[in-house]
């Protein structure tokens, strides 16, 4: 094998960081904006993490709320991530657990965690925020994704 002149090397390395630095890491998270109560609040959808395998019902969803505050709340808060399963075919709500945060987009120290007590669906109001999360959710195909052919099995599925 010829070696590579200097500047081929040069030019390699820098696609390679390129590359790397562009490629989404599984960290990454993708968000849907889905309203913004001005002026204090913007509200997101985690696109990556609406779930309906775990319901095993498919009316049901599993959503993760972003919500971005433009000012700290009392707490010290800049965002709060908010668990809540959707009701598709009933067009309900409940929230089952909120997350504080002291950076935005629900980064930074977790400042306080709140289990809700009372799991009672509520209503969704059309033309509210709930309606435009419950849109998008109840929209998402909530099955995974096939598995690609010759994929190996995980240890408690059967063949």
């Amino acid at each position: 094998m010829l070696p590579l002149p200097k500047l081929q090397i040069t030019a390699l390395v820098a696609l390679f960081i390129v590359v790397g630095l562009s490629a989404p890491s599984e960290a990454q998270v993708t968000y849907r904006f889905i309203a913004e109560e001005p002026p204090r609040v913007k509200h997101f959808l985690d696109v990556d993490r609406v779930d309906g395998e775990r319901t095993k019902r498919e009316d049901l969803r599993l959503i993760w709320r972003l919500t971005n505050l433009i000012e700290r709340s009392p707490i010290g808060a800049m965002s709060t991530r908010t668990r809540e399963e959707i009701n598709c075919q009933s067009n309900e709500i409940r929230s089952m657990l909120v997350v504080s945060y002291a950076g935005t987009d629900g980064a930074g120290q977790i400042i306080a965690s709140l289990r809700a007590e009372n799991l009672e669906w509520r209503p969704i109001t059309p033309g509210k925020l709930d309606a435009r999360l419950a849109e998008w959710a109840c929209a998402m195909d909530p099955r995974p994704p096939p598995k690609p052919v010759g994929a190996p099995a995980k240890k408690d599925e059967k063949k």
